[in-house]
């Protein structure tokens, strides 16, 4: 979606020239600085496995 919206990408949420009112840019970036602040994906998964599965740690 972001390469379809060329460079009104680059428009901060809220903007008049953005599309859909910057819906698609302010999920893209969130989704990268969701992932950071809640820690890797592989932590969280060995998070899950450890804890609520019991495997051993690895």
């Amino acid at each position: 979606a972001m390469e379809i919206e060329g460079a009104y990408s680059q428009l901060m949420k809220g903007s008049e020239r953005t599309i859909d009112g910057g819906v698609w840019q302010y999920g893209f970036l969130r989704s990268r600085a969701n992932s950071i602040e809640g820690g890797t994906t592989e932590v969280q998964k060995n998070i899950i496995g450890e804890r609520v599965l019991g495997l051993p740690k690895g």
